[in-house]
């Protein structure tokens, strides 16, 4: 159940990112690696929400999703720090 709850979150979680990313670099809040850290780690997000079928079953798709949780984090973490900074 909790495999599936965390499977069926990937997609929105990954788009929130991706949004984020994009948003937070048009405002010149971040540079342009922070950008494209966002996208991809919400990418990845998004990739792993695809099998999410599989993911309930045990599949280690969900190690992508791990991937793009960590580069949600990284992503962040350095945009509060620039935050922080400003």
């Amino acid at each position: 159940m909790h495999a599936a709850a965390f499977a069926l979150a990937l997609p929105t979680l990954g788009t929130t990112c991706i949004g984020s990313a994009l948003a937070a670099h048009a405002s010149g809040l971040t540079p342009a690696w922070l950008r494209l850290l966002g996208t991809v780690g919400g990418s990845l997000l998004l990739a792993a929400g695809l099998g999410n079928l599989a993911i309930a079953v045990g599949s280690p798709l969900i190690f992508v999703g791990l991937l793009g949780f960590l580069a949600w984090l990284v992503w962040l973490l350095a945009t509060g720090a620039r935050l922080v900074r400003a």
